[in-house]
């Protein structure tokens, strides 16, 4: 008799969050939640679309500032070589990112890449529509 033994890996997995490892294993269960994150669809952008995206998923603490938290997670991995992210606010549907720098100029991938797994990430949650980034300077005009 001749086994097989395949593994096969989920594509949507979760993954805990890394700036918050420790809290995430000593608190118990009902003190967290899960909450997706879009990031670039590698596979795709290497040869078509620089703004495809995938989910991935998250185990954070529990918070009503989901959007802070996806974005926090987002610029400390997928977007931290565009900037440091400074906080949110969420006008009229609209998530204004604020960023700690400015950005200069981006190739047109790298916005598809800025703008798509960022507003990807933020439209997913009913009270957002849209976003808008900006720096120290500014409102970014792409």
């Amino acid at each position: 008799t001749t086994f097989l033994l395949v593994f096969f890996t989920q594509e949507n997995s979760t993954v805990p969050a890394p700036m918050i490892d420790a809290v995430a294993t000593t608190t118990p269960q009902s003190d967290t939640m899960d909450i997706t994150i879009f990031i670039q669809n590698k596979e795709i952008a290497r040869v078509s679309d620089c703004g495809a995206t995938k989910k991935v998923s998250y185990v954070i603490p529990k918070t009503t500032a989901v959007a802070d938290a996806s974005l926090k997670i987002l610029f400390e991995n997928e977007l931290a070589m565009y900037g440091q992210y400074d906080s949110v606010s969420i006008q009229n549907k609209i998530a204004k990112v604020k960023l700690k720098n400015h950005i200069q100029s981006l190739s047109s991938c790298e916005l598809a890449h800025l703008t798509s797994t960022s507003k990807d990430t933020l439209t997913q949650y009913p009270t957002i529509t849209d976003i808008e980034l900006s720096g120290p300077q500014g409102k970014f005009e792409f």
